[in-house]
């Protein structure tokens, strides 16, 4: 069938009258699945994701993010996603850039990645925020059992001090364990969808060019 097709002249979309060619149809090396979708060999985004994104970069978002931990701001999510796409925003782009895609194409994919980051931040904080709220219950049901017990009164505070000690470290951790995990995942997600859509693209051009061909045969058949 690809020996008959490469035989045929194309013609282009909006145009009547074939183009000659001798050029063969360029398949480019595309793997496709059963189903005819693109396959992106694992090997491939990993090899893509280390040479451009290292512990160096890993380390800069960990950093971004130990620097915030303090603060209780509800604004948290949104400066971990600004961080991760200021770390890996400009090499998402450049590996895009080099698959023939366009800039626009890489930032909405390190976009998607960043509003995912995002949303794994805010469960951390609301759980932190339970632990929080149950433990100010607490302590506000023992001060009330005390009965001005001004020992009891003092306990209870140093308890629900210590408590919130514990909770607030490990939100620290949970917080820095959960941006260094997710980046790295995200990270490789977004290099196999930038390459991804490289070869979907490549896909497109190969059908695009039997579609023209399969036109110029059309022209070939003589109406009655």
């Amino acid at each position: 069938m690809r020996q008959i097709l490469e035989q045929l002249n194309p013609v282009d979309v909006g145009k009547t009258t074939p183009r000659h060619t001798e050029e063969l149809i360029d398949t480019q090396d595309i793997e496709l699945d059963d189903d005819g979708d693109v396959v992106v060999a694992q090997e491939i985004v990993i090899a893509q994701t280390n040479a451009r994104f290292g512990e160096k970069v890993y380390s800069k978002i960990t950093a971004s993010v130990e620097n915030i931990a303090n603060t209780t701001s509800q604004n948290l999510s949104n400066i971990v996603a600004n961080a991760f796409k200021e770390n890996t925003q400009a090499e998402v782009v450049a590996l895009a850039k080099e698959q023939g895609l366009s800039a626009k194409a890489a930032e909405q994919v390190v976009q998607q990645s960043a509003n995912i980051i995002a949303k794994e931040i805010e469960t951390v904080q609301k759980q932190a925020d339970i632990k929080r709220k149950e433990a100010e219950v607490e302590y506000k049901k023992v001060v009330a059992e005390a009965q001005h017990d001004v020992a009891k009164v003092q306990q209870a505070k140093a308890v629900y001090e210590a408590t919130q000690k514990h909770i607030e470290d490990d939100f620290k951790k949970e917080l820095v364990a959960t941006v260094e995990a997710k980046s790295k995942e995200l990270v490789q997600q977004s290099t196999h969808a930038i390459l991804e859509k490289a070869e979907d693209k490549k896909k497109n051009t190969v059908e695009d060019d039997v579609r023209a061909r399969l036109r110029g045969f059309a022209r070939t058949i003589p109406s009655f």
